[in-house]
């Protein structure tokens, strides 16, 4: 691991380049000192769709019927998936993120420490059950370890040949606060459907969903879910709704296109409030419960201003609207999908000052974990590291950054002091303690990108992080990508301040002197 930097800096290698382009598996190996990085062709900006490159993704297709006396979901889900791997495949893989919450899953999605505020009314296990799969039409042996699901192919699968996938499963949603579950008003659930998962260089990315981080690592796909309730429930999911009545059922369509993660929520008499983004037009949708209309109106201005800084300073938002969607959490903060955010009760209570509530409402996931993809079990730092510094630069603004990054830096110093490994290459598996994740991958992977930033000049950083956007958009990047887009930009080596700080076992020295426009113009 300790030479992950050594050979970041590398030549195009154009195959792969042209792979990178397509559905499926497109995520190269990372943090391996002989990895090449692919150098892919800018692609233009963009916005609503990317039809150019539609065919190539995996679709998925599903019918849910749910039941609210079991708050069960009945799911015939159909995948059309094309291998794309550039090679015969004998066996695919498929990350079945809700096997984390059943009673026999072998290792805790969560820290024990947050086991009473998750389970506030008594432990409670989801339920995820395979009564049938087939490939091709024909029954195939598939076995399930951890959320990885292994599917043995009656015959191989040829390069760039596509079948199709039919799962049955039946799924139940228990009494629990975090990215999945439910209370009294709502229901909520993020990637419980079974997907494809990533193929990179070192093979299939075999997912385990870790208790600290963010474990999800899917390819992009193109979604049509159809969703029945009785007639009194509300279905807000990523992408569009389209709603059918009939004899008592209301079938709820969703279209999601290029999307990375699909979540949704079924609540009965939740209140909608909406507001929309000045230039571009993103519709921001507000549902709650807690019928406090100040409040509502408060989330929805600050969810606006936020979501216009990340616009302005990262490109285009690709989708029309985003969905805020009202729950209750262990945490008292957000988890968020692609185009969907579930935040928690508690931001609707008298004494909660929504400002300081929504500091954490970190918009940036949007894109650094949502519209990019990067492996969060192998390099959490990548996702991090923007998602935090971006955060604080939208907070503290141009002017005042630097004051707040150089007490940020004292304090983290303190707390690095007793931790014995603070490489950033370090991946999920390392970590036992929220304080060491935080500490290592989040906090000090954001005082690397401020470092960058600093090197750089805000300018070249705002065209690093700009130029990141849109050629990585809907795509996978790793580290080594990141490294050499940064060095393109500037025009300079970065080599000793990247490896510096991802490999080094201590806190490097950064200059908080604030940059003047005459000291620009002089450079």
């Amino acid at each position: 691991m300790g030479g992950i930097f050594i050979r970041y800096k590398v030549f195009l290698i154009s195959i792969l380049s042209a792979l990178l382009l397509f559905c499926g598996c497109t995520k190269k190996e990372t943090v391996q000192p002989e990895d090449e990085s692919v150098k892919q062709e800018n692609t233009e900006d963009t916005q609503k769709e990317p039809v150019e490159e539609e065919q190539y993704y995996t679709n998925y297709n599903a019918t849910i019927e749910f039941v609210p006396e079991t708050y069960s979901f009945k799911t015939i889900e159909k995948i059309m998936y094309k291998n794309t791997t550039g090679k015969k495949q004998n066996e695919l893989y498929m990350n079945v993120y809700a096997n984390a919450f059943t009673e026999n899953a072998e290792q805790l999605p969560y820290l024990l420490e947050y086991e009473n505020a998750i389970f506030k009314n008594g432990k409670s296990y989801m339920d995820f059950n395979i009564s049938s799969l087939t490939v091709g039409g024909k029954e195939v042996t598939y076995s399930i370890n951890g959320t990885s699901l292994c599917i043995q192919l009656s015959e191989p699968l040829e390069k760039d040949a596509q079948t199709e996938i039919t799962i049955q499963f039946e799924t139940s949603i228990p009494d629990m606060h975090y990215d999945i579950g439910r209370n009294q008003n709502v229901i909520w659930a993020g990637n419980i459907l079974p997907v494809m998962a990533v193929y990179d260089n070192s093979g299939w990315n075999k997912s385990e969903y870790y208790p600290l981080g963010d474990s999800i690592y899917n390819d992009i796909g193109n979604y049509m879910i159809a969703v029945k309730t009785p007639e009194n429930y509300d279905v807000i999911a990523t992408g569009s709704e389209i709603i059918n009545i009939d004899n008592g059922v209301k079938t709820t369509v969703i279209e999601a296109k290029f999307t990375r993660d699909f979540a949704f929520a079924i609540g009965s008499g939740m209140l909608n409030k909406s507001v929309q983004t000045d230039v571009s037009g993103v519709k921001i949708n507000l549902y709650y419960y807690t019928y406090d209309d100040e409040k509502a109106n408060a989330i929805l201005n600050r969810a606006k201003e936020t979501l216009e800084y990340y616009i302005e300073t990262l490109g285009s938002y690709p989708y029309s609207h985003i969905d805020i969607v009202e729950c209750s959490l262990y945490d008292n903060k957000d988890v968020q999908f692609t185009g969907i955010a579930f935040i928690d009760e508690s931001w609707f209570m008298p004494e909660t000052d929504i400002n300081t509530a929504m500091l954490n409402f970190n918009l940036g996931k949007q894109w650094f974990s949502e519209i990019i993809g990067s492996n969060g079990v192998k390099e959490p730092w990548l996702r991090a590291g923007f998602e935090k510094f971006l955060q604080r630069l939208f907070v503290y603004g141009e002017y005042g950054i630097d004051d707040a990054m150089e007490i940020e830096y004292a304090s983290l110093k303190t707390a690095l002091a007793s931790e014995k490994h603070i490489e950033l290459h370090n991946g999920l598996d390392t970590y036992k303690t929220k304080e060491s994740f935080e500490n290592i991958q989040v906090r000090k992977a954001a005082m690397m990108m401020y470092a960058l930033y600093k090197e750089v000049g805000s300018e070249k950083f705002h065209d690093i992080i700009k130029e990141y956007c849109l050629k990585y958009s809907f795509k996978n990047i790793t580290s080594n990508e990141f490294f050499n887009l940064s060095e393109d930009i500037y025009g300079k080596s970065l080599y000793s301040l990247f490896n510096d700080w991802v490999n080094g076992n201590k806190l490097p020295k950064v200059n908080f002197e604030k940059i003047t426009d005459a000291t620009e113009n002089l450079e």
